[in-house]
This record gives structure tokens, C-alpha cells and sequence, in this order.
């Protein structure tokens, strides 16, 4: 589930939430399908709902902080 969540208090930009309850899964090229069928067990119905967050990439993963 993807929700915005608006900010009236300030000029500083609205928020987002991503999340369902369960498993979150954020891959950058195909590496979402990857991850769900091929590493960690996510695959089944009961995975949805491990409360895991998984990030990942076909290639490089970029963490920019005070940009």
C-alpha cells in the first residue's frame, strides 16, 4: 500500500508511507522478483507477512544523506 501523507505545517514537502503490514520488498532493476523467488524464502502465502524490510538492487545501492 503506497499513502500519502500531507504536510500543512511547513513548506518542507509532503511524506509517503510504503508498506502493507507484511513483507516489503523495494528492488531497483528486477531484482524485487529476484528476491521474492530466489533468496530468503519470501515465496507462499504466509511470507507476506514476515514484517520484513528488503532492499535491493541489480547493481549499486546509493544512500544519500544532507543532499
Amino acid at each position: 500500500m503506497i499513502r500519502f501523507i500531507d504536510n500543512n505545517a511547513d513548506t518542507y514537502g509532503n511524506g509517503i508511507a510504503i508498506g502493507g503490514g507484511g513483507l516489503t520488498v523495494i528492488g531497483g532493476g528486477e531484482a524485487a522478483d529476484s528476491i521474492v523467488t530466489e533468496y530468503g524464502g519470501y515465496t507462499g502465502s504466509a511470507c507476506g507477512g514476515t514484517k520484513t524490510l528488503v532492499l535491493g538492487s541489480d547493481n549499486t545501492i546509493r544512500f544519500y544523506t544532507n543532499a
